[in-house]
């Protein structure tokens, strides 16, 4: 498999409009709430489907994780942060 450097991935941009409506549903709930109570086969087939019509090219849900855990590093620069943030994102992904 051919390695892939960091410059290769793209960030997803949202619309202003989409971060107002994911700040809207996310106010008001308990810290503690799931924020989209989905299952992990359902966000992974949602994923791909719409990776398809976007005509991305194939990639496996499990590296925007890593690709996340990274970012995240990169702009904390606080390995507790990211251990913190992956280990909620496995728990959550096994529930």
């Amino acid at each position: 498999m051919k390695k892939r450097t960091p410059s290769q991935f793209d960030d997803l941009a949202i619309t202003p409009r989409l971060a107002e409506l994911l700040k809207s549903h996310a106010e008001g709930l308990d810290p503690e709430a799931v924020l989209f109570p989905i299952s992990a086969r359902q966000a992974a087939r949602a994923f791909h489907y719409y990776r398809r019509q976007a005509r991305v090219r194939r990639v496996k849900l499990y590296v925007l994780r890593h690709t996340a855990a990274t970012r995240l590093y990169r702009a904390t620069r606080s390995i507790e942060l990211v251990q913190a943030d992956i280990t909620t994102l496995a728990v959550d992904a096994m529930v």
